[in-house]
């Protein structure tokens, strides 16, 4: 979320709650020269290495050169200079880092290996929600909180989200602006995320509109609104009119967010929610206010990604299924940045 908005409150809204929102020796290197050099031997949870390494070359001074420097192929050493590091604590880092490693994305673990020194945390014990502030360019959170997780959230996946707020903030160039996920391409990202939606929500069509018409036909109007709800429109079907309503389509999609698992659904409801301007209500949103700023949808659709990604599987694999293409966008962002 950003700071400039209504922040995450954890109420409920019509009954739905609101986004609160190397070990080893160098003796062999000594006398090459640092910067052609990354020296980083990865260990395992239980204890073993793991070798699966680039070939590099090394250079001393008077020119003779080596092979075999180690170097991971997607992680680089954890730096505890970094002002993240130096804020959670060690413990802390160590425990998101593990999680930001096991995602098994090999590239958003390397643009996150590329930017994590761009996070700035200004409070790390902040009791409201979490929030990314681009007048300072730091984040607040409540690193008890983060520990923990939500009944919508894993560990540490609100960190990664304001996290993605902040270099996607930086990538834009710091303007006061533009995100990096506004500017991009011509807002490929927003085009491609309400194309994904409202794909889904036609994709209801050939078995809604043939429905809806048999019942008009009929003149059975309740069965149409005990199955649909009392708000269905049918203006679409009235005086000799037989056309989909994508309205309907967007009611189907609050009523499936509804039956997905809390952890798997609240970034995929944001997002939807972000992309119809309120017309699905999914039980996790910021709410129809929230998405009247423009570009809102982009810089949270970008965050909401890069957590899952990075954190939380099941979510990742929801954004997948349903904003395939979106999704798609969002990977060709990170790479063509790393």
């Amino acid at each position: 979320m950003l700071s400039d908005t209504s922040k995450r409150t954890g109420a409920k809204r019509n009954g739905r709650n609101e986004t609160v929102h190397t070990k080893g020796s160098r003796a062999d290197l000594e006398g090459y020269t640092a910067d052609l050099i990354h020296i980083h031997t990865e260990w395992t949870a239980e204890g073993n290495q793991n070798r699966q390494v680039l070939e590099s070359e090394a250079c001393r001074s008077d020119g003779l050169c080596r092979q075999r420097t180690a170097i991971p192929q997607n992680r680089i050493t954890r730096n505890y200079d970094s002002n993240i590091a130096q804020t959670l604590g060690k413990d802390n880092y160590n425990e998101l880092r593990d999680i930001i490693e096991k995602s098994g994305d090999k590239d958003a673990v390397n643009f996150w290996n590329k930017y994590e020194s761009e996070i700035n945390i200004r409070d790390k014990n902040y009791s409201g929600g979490a929030y990314f502030n681009p007048n300072d360019g730091k984040i607040v959170l409540d690193i008890e909180k983060e520990k923990a997780g939500t009944i919508f959230t894993n560990q540490y996946q609100t960190l990664v989200h304001e996290s993605g707020h902040a270099i996607d903030y930086k990538l834009g160039g710091n303007n006061g602006n533009k995100f990096y996920s506004q500017s991009y391409n011509n807002n490929e990202f927003g085009k491609a995320i309400r194309s994904d939606v409202d794909n889904w929500a036609n994709s209801y069509k050939n078995e809604i509109l043939p429905e809806i018409l048999n019942h008009m036909e009929k003149k059975e109007y309740d069965a149409i609104f005990d199955k649909y709800g009392e708000n269905t429109s049918l203006i679409t079907v009235i005086g000799g009119k037989k056309e989909y309503n994508i309205q309907w389509g967007y009611d189907r999609i609050s009523k499936e967010l509804e039956s997905m698992p809390n952890k798997s659904v609240s970034r995929i409801s944001d997002i939807v929610e972000g992309a119809t301007n309120g017309k699905v209500i999914g039980p996790v949103g910021h709410g129809k206010e929230y998405w009247r700023n423009e570009g809102f949808l982009e810089t949270e659709a970008f965050a909401e990604m890069l957590d899952s990604t990075l954190t939380n599987k099941d979510s990742a694999n929801m954004l997948k299924k349903y904003l395939p293409n979106a999704y798609n966008v969002f990977i060709k962002m990170i790479k063509e940045v790393l």
